[in-house]
């Protein structure tokens, strides 16, 4: 037992907290028993923590490596648990002595982004966390309706995403001491969206092309009695700069489709919902009516030429999943809080049958966020071939090119198509109409940055003739339901024969001179009967080894709602084999988070790596709508991009 032995009085009535505190720690006895236990205690978690982390990954990985085989094609797993991995934050041998002076040798040293992913892993596998976070979480949500940094709970099992919420409340995002505040601030950037949009629909109208701007809707504005619990709203929240923005755009010349009318209409007049419960983006049917608003504006003011309308068809599917925000709470694997929400998609397909295919030869390109991919990039788990950009070509009847990439509204998009138009693909050629599609709560919270668009060179002018504008097709105005697993068509879409221009005649053209065979005269003949050393044949594909001079920093797993991120590498001192690249400097994207794991421990600036790459342009369909790290340096738009996997 523990006691306190008096002490003299100090005159004064009352004593301030620090002297209770001093009075009682030292002047406090604790006899030996209790000192011993609380030794004991202190070392067991010190000590015991790590001790049950070893013994836990080293039978995992006995389990891995008793799964291995040779064939698999993948290094046989190591029984060190993941701790030991700090070693490879390590510069390698041969990249210390490649190393030159001062800067050479400190670029060695391993970054603060590897460190801090480094440590970002080790404590999201840790036993601890694992076994601590989505009980605690669990209880925090079910009993005391708690989120977390990043959801808020609202009421009848729907959930919020904070940044949404700060949307509206954290004041203008065009006062001068926001715009002030957040480009003076530790991670500077441009936070004025008019001054981005504004110069992008400039180098847009040097080309000819028309610019349609689409900020999204946020949920909390249609919905924001299902994060209060109060009554229903009749009108949507927004913004205090939302309407400046718009008008200010308006006055530069620049269209600015607002979905907020369409979306708020809808839920007042019908029972289905605009937002997913549990997820940050539309539904099917809030998509499909925007989409529908957005093909009327256009036929009504865009004057888009004539084309052969492809006859695009469409299937009803059902998709069921579990949106991005309860991902984020990190609840136990089987909470039943929130369960999987079950939708049914229209499914666009080609006149072939086949699933709809973006056309880079397309006069209209579509750039877009995770709401242009939601329903169209199988990797979110809501479906394919049914998202914005297919919904929109569907009702316009014409092709669409599209770049969309999740969290990429403020600059993403605009970067993907620069560094195209850099590398000498041209996306604009031919454009009439570009439709730039991003989330409302990136006017608030994007970095707006001013990117450069590559220009041709002037084509020389050719006359051509007009052409007329084209009614609308049926799909625009069709408002009737469609039968599950009928494939639909518009009703009285015409085609329109297309100006076909007369192939050049191949008279007098110069022939293509013959290859002589190897059994012609004068030629030796193949040896017979002789054995010839073989040589055993190099690995297929584009190798490099080179060294990382630069990264992109990966989000925290559970910060933002993808699962996956692809993070950029800037690779110099480049040794190639099985063919070539161009410039001393080269993109090379990479995982960086895949299904809300780090996996990019091993990219630290200064070290050495071997990669297979792919041009990022053979991948882009696969890979091109993931979440993106940029890197920060312009120069990088104009190097070649490839896809990496280390190792191969």
């Amino acid at each position: 037992m523990s006691q306190v032995n008096p002490t003299k009085t100090t005159g004064r009535l009352h004593k301030t907290r620090e002297e209770e505190a001093d009075r009682c720690l030292n002047h406090t006895e604790f006899s030996k028993g209790t000192q011993w236990l609380t030794a004991a205690m202190f070392l067991a978690v010190i000590f015991g923590i790590p001790v049950a982390q070893h013994v836990v990954e080293i039978r995992q990985n006995e389990a891995k490596r008793t799964r291995w085989t040779a064939t698999s094609g993948q290094p046989e797993p190591s029984l060190l648990p993941q701790v030991y991995d700090v070693f490879k934050l390590l510069p390698k041998t041969d990249a210390i002595a490649q190393a030159n002076g001062f800067w050479g040798y400190w670029s060695l040293i391993p970054s603060g982004e590897s460190i801090s992913a480094f440590e970002t892993t080790l404590k999201e596998n840790s036993i601890l966390t694992k076994s601590l976070l989505s009980p605690t979480q669990g209880v925090m949500t079910g009993v005391l309706g708690v989120g977390n940094e990043k959801a808020f709970v609202g009421v009848n099992g729907w959930l919020f995403y904070r940044p949404d919420v700060e949307y509206l409340t954290n004041g203008p995002f065009l006062a001068p001491e926001t715009l002030k505040l957040r480009s003076h601030g530790i991670s500077a950037i441009q936070p004025n969206p008019i001054k981005a949009i504004s110069d992008f629909n400039d180098q847009l109208k040097g080309r000819g092309i028309e610019l349609i701007v689409v900020p999204v809707s946020t949920k909390p504005m249609i919905y924001p009695e299902m994060l209060t619990g109060q009554g229903e709203s009749t009108s949507a929240l927004e913004n205090a700069s939302f309407k400046p923005f718009v008008q200010k755009l308006s006055n530069l010349g620049i269209k600015v489709f607002d979905p907020t009318p369409t979306l708020l209409e809808q839920k007042r007049s019908t029972s289905r919902k605009q937002f997913l419960a549990t997820d940050t983006h539309w539904t099917p049917n809030g998509m499909e009516e925007v989409a529908r608003g957005l093909a009327k504006s256009i036929w009504m003011d865009s004057k888009l030429p004539q084309i052969d309308r492809p006859r695009y068809g469409e299937q009803e599917v059902s998709v069921s999943n579990l949106g991005d925000i309860a991902e984020m709470l990190k609840l136990p694997e089987d909470q039943t809080l929130y369960p999987k929400e079950l939708v049914s998609l229209l499914k666009t397909n080609m006149p072939d049958g086949s699933p709809w295919r973006s056309d880079p030869k397309a006069d209209v390109l579509l750039l877009g966020d995770s709401f242009s991919n939601i329903y169209s990039l199988e990797g979110m788990g809501w479906g394919s071939s049914a998202g914005f950009a297919e919904r929109l070509s569907y009702l316009l009847d014409r092709p669409i090119d599209k770049i969309a990439i999740n969290a990429g509204g403020a600059f993403s998009s605009r970067r993907a198509l620069a560094q195209q138009l850099a590398s000498g693909i041209d996306r604009l050629a031919g454009k009439h109409l570009v439709i730039y599609e991003f989330s409302m709560r990136d006017l608030a919270e994007g970095d707006w940055k001013m990117i450069h668009l590559a220009q041709p060179p002037k084509p020389v002018e050719e006359p051509h003739p007009t052409t007329p504008h084209v009614n609308p097709p049926a799909a625009v105005t069709s408002t009737g339901p469609t039968q599950p697993g009928v494939v639909k068509k518009p009703g009285n879409a015409t085609p329109v024969p297309a100006i076909v221009k007369p192939k050049p005649t191949t008279q007098g053209a110069k022939q293509p001179t013959p290859v002589p065979s190897t059994n012609q005269v004068g030629t030796k003949p193949p040896t017979t009967g002789s054995k010839q050393p073989v040589k055993p044949a190099p690995p297929e594909g584009l190798y490099v080894t080179g060294r990382i001079a630069s990264r992109a920093v990966t989000p925290k797993p559970g910060s933002v709602p993808y699962k996956d991120c692809l993070i950029a590498l800037q690779i110099t001192d480049i040794k190639v084999s099985g063919g070539t690249v161009k410039g001393p400097n080269i993109v090379v994207y990479v995982w960086g988070m895949k299904d809300n794991q780090l996996v990019d421990g091993a990219y630290s600036v200064g070290q050495i790596l071997k990669f297979k790459l792919t041009p990022w342009a053979n991948v882009e369909g696969k890979y091109g709508g993931l979440n993106r790290q940029e890197l920060d340096s312009d120069d990088s738009l104009s190097w070649s991009a490839f896809w990496g996997e280390v190792g191969k």
